[in-house]
């Protein structure tokens, strides 16, 4: 007797064992995937590109040699060609525009990631799936409480013990169903936070505990009630998993997206600075970022600058181009970013998805549970309704077109 208890009771809570190892291993995988992403990015610091500045580089170089031979005389200035005026205008224009279009583009991203962060923390969409593990909640046609009563009433408390203790018994495992034991008493492991799932590991235990101590409880008794029981346990631990996956992977997101964010306020404090200069720029230490873009990095904001900077050097393009400098690892920063949103984009599509799809294959095959199957099918196309409407708004609210668009107007060299 003692040994079927003990492989009953491993049966049941080995599943749970086995999904905290393959978390200690997604948790190690996540880890390292950040890091991959930091060290991509910090890569880019070292990329040079001579060929796009060679020919600024050369004006520069002669320009010197100009103010060097000059001693004072500014008219020997006057000797850089009308093609080396057009071709620092030309320069100035394109670090106008890349600055420009790069802070239209981080406007944008910056909205994206709002919608990103918002969408990951604030998630109710489960709600009404996690609801289903309340061991009272008759959303599919039956409810875990009555069933659970039903397979001890039938399969245990037919017998001598039943006679004698059955009135005391069940009420000990309806208040056992509604409050279950979260540890487990044998193993002294949790076997879940999930109240279906602990209800039905807790009423296994007690009836265990007892068979046990009662021979009037047979093993043949015994073992059909586990059988009984495990449809449940089936039905409740692949909701409990689905639940388990979705947390993690929304965790890893929030992570993730925690990531890209530092990456972006990093590249819109270095591009404020280089832009207002270290002394025009604002402290920003203290400056949450959608304040620091609505103030002074957006479209308006930047080509309003620029405008009063044009108007107060009449136009001298010798100075502009120098002044107003695109760093060329600039573009490669802003693709990166654009690209690991674009993949946080997918992923968290991804992850709603097969959350999705995975628990309306569990409801449909609760149907061998059910006393009314007409409500699986209204609980399917319930949440097909919500899973719809929080697509369409995510899709909305993250804009990936416009952020891709706006990363296109920005020059490459």
């Amino acid at each position: 007797m003692k040994k079927l208890s003990f492989l009953l009771l491993f049966a049941l809570i080995s599943p749970t064992l086995l999904l905290a190892q393959n978390d200690s291993l997604r948790i190690k995988m996540l880890s390292d995937s950040i890091a991959n992403l930091y060290e991509r990015y910090l890569s880019l610091e070292g990329a040079v590109d001579a060929n796009s500045k060679s020919k600024i580089t050369k004006i520069e170089d002669k320009i010197k040699v100009l103010e060097n031979q000059a001693q004072g005389n500014t008219e020997q200035l006057s000797k850089i060609s009308d093609e080396d005026r057009r071709t620092l205008k030309t320069i100035y224009e394109n670090n106008k525009l890349s600055i420009v279009a790069t802070a239209n583009y981080m406007d944008a991203v910056n909205d994206g990631l709002n919608a990103l962060e918002f969408t990951v923390s604030s998630l109710d969409y489960s709600n009404s799936i996690f609801e289903l593990n309340n061991p009272t909640n008759t959303d599919l046609g039956f409810s875990l409480d009555k069933a659970m009563l039903k397979i001890v009433d039938d399969k245990i408390l037919n017998s001598k013990f039943g006679k004698k203790f059955g009135s005391k018994f069940k009420t000990i495992i309806s208040s056992i169903i509604n409050n279950p034991i979260i540890n487990n008493p044998i193993t002294k492991a949790i076997v879940s936070t999930v109240p279906a799932v602990s209800s039905i590991s807790s009423v296994f235990n007690m009836v265990n505990t007892v068979a046990i101590e009662n021979e009037d409880i047979g093993a043949e008794a015994l073992k059909e009630f586990n059988k009984e029981i495990q449809k449940y346990v089936a039905h409740y631990e692949a909701l409990a998993k689905a639940s388990r996956d979705l947390d993690f992977n929304l965790s890893s997101l929030k992570l993730k997206t925690e990531s890209v964010r530092k990456l972006t306020n990093n590249f819109v404090r270095q591009s404020v600075t280089d832009l207002y200069t270290p002394d025009g720029a604002p402290d920003m230490s203290k400056i949450d970022m959608n304040v620091i873009i609505k103030q002074y990095y957006n479209y308006a904001k930047v080509t309003e600058y620029i405008m009063k900077l044009e108007q107060l050097n009449n136009n001298n393009y010798n100075y502009l181009s120098k002044r107003l400098v695109f760093p060329v690892v600039g573009r490669s920063k802003v693709a990166f970013i654009g690209e690991e949103i674009e993949k946080l984009y997918s992923e968290y599509q991804t992850t709603l998805n097969t959350y999705h799809e995975n628990v309306k294959v569990i409801l449909n095959n609760a149907t061998t549970l059910s006393d009314d199957k007409a409500k699986i099918t209204q609980k399917v196309n319930d949440l097909d309704t919500r899973y719809t409407r929080l697509i369409e708004s995510y899709v909305r609210n993250v804009n990936i077109a416009n952020i891709k668009a706006l990363e296109d107007n920005i020059p490459r060299y």
